[in-house]
């Protein structure tokens, strides 16, 4: 588990870089998707792509210190960058969504849809969206969407799987193979 410290000490380290861009390019910087291949992003230093990223990471970690207000405004500032590039906010949005909704904005649903129109095949709207659905069926049939679209991406399967024990079992054989498991556990405890 991350500490406050560590929290704190990577704050600094953004903050310094979003002060401390040189003007000219000395760097390019590569991101490489978690759960898929190859590099999904290239920005350099100066670019305000990179100041883009940076504002979001800073809205992410105030997020987790439970600093709201400065959290929204990183947010804020991660998508006026990015749409000053013309770039994609997709993941801005959704942060910003993800924020709104756990301070009880009822005006996340609003960052949710814009992200969709940037991008409908994103596969964290689907995922982050099904977190706020009312039935476990219509949280399972988002993650099911999620998993359609991004196979390798082991958080939806995780999240599926903490539905589906919620559900009773209907298929005769599974419930026979139930059966016969605690009928063997039991013999063996006897035995």
């Amino acid at each position: 588990m991350v500490t406050v410290n560590r929290l704190e000490e990577s704050l600094q380290g953004f903050q310094f870089l979003l002060t401390a861009l040189p003007p000219e390019t000395h760097r390019v910087h590569y991101r490489k998707s978690a759960h898929a291949q190859g590099f999904d992003h290239v920005t350099t230093s100066h670019s305000n792509g990179f100041s883009a990223q940076l504002h979001n990471y800073v809205g992410l970690i105030y997020t987790r210190l439970q600093k709201y207000t400065a959290a929204r405004l990183a947010f804020d500032k991660a998508i006026e960058k990015a749409i000053e590039l013309d770039s994609s906010a997709v993941n801005y949005y959704v942060n910003r969504a993800l924020l709104k909704q756990a301070v009880n904005d009822s005006t996340y649903q609003q960052d949710f849809e814009r992200a969709s129109q940037l991008n409908p095949n994103h596969v964290l709207i689907s995922a982050n969206k099904a977190l706020f659905q009312q039935t476990d069926n219509e949280r399972e049939n988002f993650l099911a969407e999620a998993i359609a679209k991004e196979p390798l991406m082991a958080n939806n399967y995780i999240q599926r799987g903490y539905l589906r024990p919620k559900k009773k079992i209907t298929s005769v054989p599974l419930k026979i193979l139930i059966w016969r498991l605690r009928l063997r556990k039991m013999m063996q405890s006897y035995g």
